[in-house]
Order: C-alpha cells, then structure tokens, then sequence
C-alpha cells in the first residue's frame, strides 16, 4: 500500500501494484466545512492534511495488526491512527483515534510508532511549530487509545523575542540502545538548534524526561550555532552505534517551510555528536556546561571541524559532475564527533542547508543539502549528496561514487589535478532534492532523488561488503 495526505483534505490509500484507490480518509480534525472551498471559484491555496504518515505492525488486543499514524501537517494541528490491517475493508470502525492539544502547532512533522519498556505501544512526535505556549514539547500517547501518557516540556521558547521567541519540536528518532525491542531514548531538534536527548528507559512514565539540567532547567545534548547566530534543527536525526560506547546521533540544520526561507543566507551546518553516556546517569552524565553562554552537554568546542575544501566541474571519462572534496581531519581522543559548515569554497554562503534525514550506509554517513533559489516566487535551486566517513566526518579513503558509470569504484572515479582526490560529493540532478530511496545489489547502492524539477535522480555507490549496515534498527 501506498499512503498519502493531500490538500484536498484526504489521506489516500493506494494499492501500489495496481493504482487502485483503497479508501480516503478526512480526519474530524480537518472536517468538511473546509472542503467546499475547493470547488469555489475564488479558491486560493489552503493547507489541508498535507503531513507524512508512518505505518508499522504492533501487537495489541492479542493480535498483531498493521496501523497508521497520521498528521494534518500545515494545515492543522493533530494527529490521527488508523488501523489498516485490511485497507480493501476500511470502514469507520477501523479509525482508533484523533489527538489535538493546546501545545501541538502545526504538525508537520511524522510520528514514532514503538513498544515502551513497559510493553504498551507508543506514539511519539513532536509539537511542531504555532503551539499556543510556542515552546518546544515532546508527546508520547497510547498507540491503541491516543491516550496522552507524557507531555515533556523543554521550556525553551515563548512569544517573545531572542531565547523567548516561537520555538518547535521537530520529528523524533526514537531507538532502542539495549536490544530489548523496547524504546529507550529519542533525540530531536528545535528551532533554537537545541538537539534534545529524551530518556525513556524506565517502565514508569512519571519518570521519562530530559537527563540533563543546569539551574533547575532542562538542557540539550548540544546547541547548533555558527558564531553567535542558532541554526535550526528541522528534520529528523538518525543515529548509529559508537564502537567505543554510546551513541553517534547525525543531523543537519536549517528550515525551508516558513515565508523568507528562500532566502536565508545563514551558514548551515552538518553534524557528527558522540552521545557516551547513552543511558548512562553516572559521572558527568547528567551535567550540562555553559560555552559562551549556551547551556548544553556537549560544546561545538569540543568536535572537529570538517571542511568542503573543493568544488569543481570535474570530467570522469565521458561524464562531466559536480563534485566536491572534503578536508580528512583526524578525530581526537577527546573529540565528541564533528561538525562541517556548508561553505562553498567557490560559492561563499549560499544559504546550503541540510532539511531531511541523514542516512547511515555500510561505512559512511550519507546526507542531501539544498540551496534554493533565492527568488521567493521560484520553487527551485540545486542539491547535493554528501558521503564521509562516519565517525570523523572526514572524507573517505575509498571512492563511493562511481563518477564515470564503469561499474566500478576505483581510482578513476577520483578527482584528478591539484587539490584532487576521492569525491566526498556530487550534485543531484533536478533541483532542491531530500533523502533519497535506496536500492542494493550487483556490488552497489543505488540512490533515487526526486527534485522539486520533477526530474529522478539515480546515484549509484559503492557498497562495502565488510562492515555491514550500523545503524539502529526501526522499532517496528
């Protein structure tokens, strides 16, 4: 089956073999007064039930059954869940729930469906952006009843201006650190660049919460800034294990869905942060410092600076690409994991940021930048898929392009000349792309990017036959 929310007010569910419509949904917490706008000649475009869905199985009633979890997205403000265990047979007996709140803003973004450790399945999302406090909130609700179980305030945000002004939780990753099939902990950003780290190991749900603090205040894992300016955390992070213990968590920063984004010309970043305490309280693990006067467990100070060092129009045989070549700092012992500044060296700022989920394939972590066209009455601008090494952030030693479509990856999909080496980028064909859809097989990864040109990128990678996928298994 295929899921997706429109603005004609709908959720549509289509068999994807065959094409066919199953069933469509308008949830109460949109409703028909809305609809007949649609059809009035002074129509002009509003929001409907445009946010992303997640379906996953959960064992409930005895049974397994498979069950979406939906929002409204910008235009509204709820979530709801459907079961869709036979979606040829959908009637209204099969819709469980519809969730609002005063703390919920536009939900835009899309839920977590897990099993707590206590075995009650969850659903987690963030409050997303226009919440009536404007403040960054976690909600976690009952999977079957859409009962609120736990609303964690992080008390960041307000009406007002600077540290008080309109903040946001965007979607969570939530992952299971012990293996138990339980969730444990979920990290994810706001619009301060505060990436939060919930603990959600105990079976009791009065003690889920945030584990660090300073001045009896809730803190971050880590604030993402460039000098004195907040970088945005709007997309969902991704994290992976750290061979050395803990957690390696993966994001990028930046925003692209409120008007005059188009043009921000503020230096985004990508970041690599080393989470050692994982679920660890001992030691230092509930402490937070103040770094030129942001509050959090880890400092920018404390992680290596990657850079984008090189960009040209290379020739790869026949083909001529974009790409780009990245510096390959060392990790130091006492670094917690890397940063790099979305810097064209050719370019300047340019308003790069990275606004979709990360990837974590065999020996690299993989993400997707855009650069839109400034003009706010374009939807274009360009992409870029990024490959480094996981922990350091650093370029590979290895190609992971096949830059010359030989069906190898080798030396000759190198840059060649001064400054060149192994390509840690390349540019997507067909404008402002996002994560991409993965494909393996015959030796190689390949990629499918849709852009906002409607034009399918195909990048195809190398795929190591060692190491193997690192990171965190969905829970369900």
């Amino acid at each position: 089956m295929l899921y997706v929310g429109s603005n004609d007010g709908m959720l549509h569910g289509f068999n994807a073999e065959t094409g066919v419509e199953e069933f469509a949904y308008i949830p109460h917490l949109i409703g028909f007064d809305n609809l007949f706008r649609l059809t009035q000649p002074s129509y002009s475009h509003r929001y409907l039930v445009d946010g992303p869905a997640r379906v996953a199985d959960a064992y409930m009633d005895g049974a397994w059954k498979t069950v979406l979890v939906g929002s409204t997205g910008a235009g509204g403000k709820g979530y709801f869940a459907l079961d869709v265990e036979n979606p040829e047979a959908m009637s209204a007996s099969k819709i469980m729930w519809e969730f609002t709140d005063a703390e919920l803003g536009a939900a835009i973004g899309q839920a977590a469906i897990v099993v707590g450790e206590n075995g009650q399945w969850l659903a987690i999302f963030g409050n997303g952006y226009n919440s009536v406090s404007h403040k960054a909130q976690l909600f976690i609700v009952d999977l079957k009843t859409g009962a609120l179980l736990k609303k964690i305030d992080t008390q960041v945000g307000g009406t007002g201006t600077g540290s008080a002004s309109p903040n946001g939780l965007a979607t969570p990753l939530a992952i299971d650190t012990d293996y138990n099939g339980a969730v444990d902990l979920v990290y994810a950003g706001d619009m301060h660049g505060n990436l939060w780290k919930f603990d959600l190991g105990s079976k009791d749900a009065g003690e889920w919460g945030i584990p660090f603090s300073a001045n009896s205040k809730p803190a971050p894992l880590f604030v993402a800034r460039y000098g004195s300016e907040l970088q945005a955390i709007t997309a969902k992070p991704q994290a992976a294990r750290n061979p050395t213990g803990g957690v390696a968590v993966y994001f990028g920063t930046g925003q692209m869905f409120e008007i005059g984004d188009q043009g921000d010309m503020r230096v985004q970043s990508f970041y690599g942060l080393i989470d050692k305490c994982g679920l660890s309280k001992a030691g230092d693990c509930g402490k937070a410092t103040t770094v030129d006067g942001h509050t959090a467990h880890i400092a920018r100070s404390s992680l290596v600076q990657q850079s984008i060092i090189k960009e040209v129009n290379g020739t790869f045989g026949d083909l001529t690409w974009d790409a780009r070549i990245t510096s390959e700092n060392k990790l130091g012992t006492k670094d917690l994991g890397f940063y790099m500044d979305l810097v064209s060296p050719v370019h300047g700022k340019q308003g790069e940021r990275a606004v979709s989920t990360p990837l974590i394939w065999d020996d690299r972590i993989i993400f997707v930048t855009q650069i839109p066209d400034p003009d706010p009455c374009s939807y274009g601008g360009e992409s870029w898929i990024m490959e480094l090494a996981p922990l350091s952030g650093a370029r590979t030693t290895f190609s992971v392009f096949d830059m010359n479509a030989d069906g190898k990856f080798d030396d000759s999909d190198n840059l060649t000349g001064e400054g060149g080496g192994v390509v840690s980028g390349r540019k997507v064909p067909g404008g402002l792309a996002k994560t991409p859809a993965t494909v393996s097989g015959d030796g190689a990864t390949f990629k499918y990017t849709m852009g906002s040109g409607a034009v399918l990128g195909k990048t195809a990678n190398r795929t190591s036959g060692e190491l193997g996928r690192q990171s965190w298994r969905q829970l369900r």
